[in-house]
C-alpha cells in the first residue's frame, strides 16, 4: 500500500495498554472516530504507523495520511482526502472503478473542499458498493479504518477543524462500516472542536498522558 509519510524507525510495543485500548475501540462497534492526543514527540506518529502495519497485515486497513508541517506535499489538507481515495482504490478493489467514475465526471473534485472529495471520493463510493453489490459488509473483517496523523501539523487551523467536521458529517450520513484514527497535541481549538456537540457523541478520546513513555515505547 502507498502511504503518505515515512515510516518512523522506532517502533511500541504492539501489547502495551496503549495499543491494546486502540484494537478494543476498533473491535467494537461504536464510537466511529477514536482520538489520540499527546504533546510533541510523545510517541503518536510511532504508534499511527505500528497500527497501520497491523490493520494492514489484517487486511482491515483503507488507508493513511501523516501530516508533516516541514512537507509541502503534506502540510495542507488539499491531498488529504484524494490521497485517501486513491488507497482505498488500492486497498479495496471493489471501489477502484466507482472512484475512477466519479473523477471522470467531475476532474475538478480533485480541487474542492475537503468535504466534498471527503463525500464524492470516498463515502459515496463505498455507501454504493455496500448497498448495491454487498462487496463491503458489516463484518469486523472488511477493510473500513483510515488513519490521519498528526492533524496539528497542517498549517492552518481553520481547516484542521474543517477537516474534522467533514468527517463527522460524513459518518453520520453512512451507514456502513468505518472508522477514523486521528492523532494530534492537544491545541485549544482542536479540543473544543472535538468537544462540539457534532463530534463528541461519535468519539472516544486517548491521552498519552495517562500513560508513561513505558508504557508504550
Amino acid at each position: 500500500m502507498h502511504r503518505s509519510g515515512s515510516a518512523p524507525k522506532c517502533q511500541p510495543d504492539r501489547h502495551s495498554p496503549v495499543i491494546e485500548k486502540i484494537v478494543r475501540w476498533q473491535e467494537d462497534s461504536e464510537p466511529p472516530i477514536m482520538w489520540l492526543l499527546g504533546p510533541e514527540s510523545s510517541g503518536k506518529s510511532v504508534i499511527a504507523q505500528a497500527l497501520a502495519e497491523l490493520w494492514e497485515n489484517e487486511g482491515i486497513l483503507l488507508a493513511t495520511f501523516f501530516f508533516s508541517r516541514h512537507d509541502p506535499n503534506r502540510n495542507h489538507a488539499l491531498p488529504l482526502f484524494a490521497t485517501i481515495a486513491y488507497q482505498v482504490a488500492q486497498s479495496f478493489t471493489a471501489s477502484r472503478e466507482v472512484i475512477t467514475r466519479v473523477t471522470e465526471r467531475n476532474p475538478l473534485v480533485l480541487k474542492q473542499s475537503p468535504e466534498s472529495q471527503l463525500t464524492s471520493l470516498i463515502i459515496e463510493p463505498l455507501q454504493q458498493l455496500y448497498e448495491g453489490t454487498g462487496q463491503l459488509s458489516e463484518s469486523s473483517s472488511d477493510p473500513h479504518l483510515i488513519i490521519i496523523e498528526g492533524l496539528d501539523q497542517c498549517i492552518d487551523s481553520d481547516t484542521q477543524i474543517h477537516v474534522l467536521s467533514s468527517i463527522s458529517k460524513a459518518l453520520k450520513a453512512c451507514n456502513f462500516p468505518l472508522k477514523f484514527f486521528i492523532t494530534s497535541r492537544p491545541e485549544p481549538h482542536i479540543v473544543a472542536a472535538f468537544n462540539s456537540e457534532t463530534i463528541k457523541p461519535i468519539l472516544n478520546s486517548l491521552s498519552l498522558d495517562e500513560f508513561r513513555p513505558g508504557d508504550y515505547m
